[in-house]
């Protein structure tokens, strides 16, 4: 008797943490469909990208709704098919294991991030649209805190986790050392305008930042490095 109750008890700790887990998962992708709804309901209409696009000009002049809905507006139908299918594969790969507000935290700051940095590095930019900017600073920045704390999934040691975020990271940088030596893909020639690899850029920093600033925060407040956890969300 006392083995079954404590089987049953480990049985529904396990389904508690389980479902604990599965909140965030829940709570991103709704927060990722909306996106997609948002990106598309911005980017068909015709004439939107004029009114919501990355536009300096525009901005300096108080239209400061730019800086965000440039990353949501598109240039075209395959543009936005693109950034589609990337939000959804980096919600799957990265954004569900991070808790909700630091998800749409780190997206945020990424928009942010990227459409400031644009303006001070590229003031003879004149106009700008996508969300693959905020992406690759997602990408940098959940990536990053999951290598710091979180083991990976199927993976039960602490070397075997960090191998697997490390793998991520070292994945982001070659593909932004290819841009940077200007070694893109064919097809990115092919969306109506050239790649702005700057942007990449920026968003990974943005995201490297947002990381650190948040780790560093936490560490303070606890007064130790962050615990190694092997369930539920990588960091709160």
């Amino acid at each position: 008797m006392t083995i079954a109750a404590d089987s049953a008890a480990d049985n529904a700790a396990d389904n508690a943490a389980a479902a604990s887990a599965l909140l965030p998962a829940r709570a991103n992708l709704r927060l990722c469909l909306a996106l997609c709804v948002l990106m598309a309901a911005l980017t068909l209409p015709h004439g939107s990208l004029q009114s919501f696009a990355y536009e300096r000009h525009h901005i300096l002049l108080g239209e400061w709704w730019r800086l965000l809905s440039a990353h949501l507006v598109h240039l075209g139908f395959q543009h936005l098919l693109l950034n589609l299918a990337g939000l959804l594969l980096l919600h799957e790969l990265f954004l569900k294991d991070v808790p909700f507000k630091h998800a749409a935290g780190l997206l945020l700051a990424c928009a942010l991030g990227v459409a400031a940095g644009l303006l001070v590095a590229m003031p003879g930019l004149t106009g700008y649209a996508g969300l693959s900017g905020v992406l690759h600073g997602a990408w940098a920045g959940a990536a990053l805190v999951l290598l710091w704390q979180r083991q990976a999934p199927g993976q039960e040691s602490g070397k075997g986790a960090r191998a697997w975020w490390a793998v991520a990271l070292l994945a982001l940088a070659l593909k932004l050392l290819a841009e940077a030596l200007h070694l893109t893909a064919p097809w990115s020639a092919n969306l109506g305008a050239p790649v702005l690899t700057l942007a990449h850029a920026l968003g990974a920093a943005t995201g490297v930042a947002y990381a650190i600033v948040w780790r560093s925060v936490r560490s303070a407040s606890f007064g130790k490095a962050l615990p190694q956890v092997t369930r539920g969300p990588a960091f709160d």
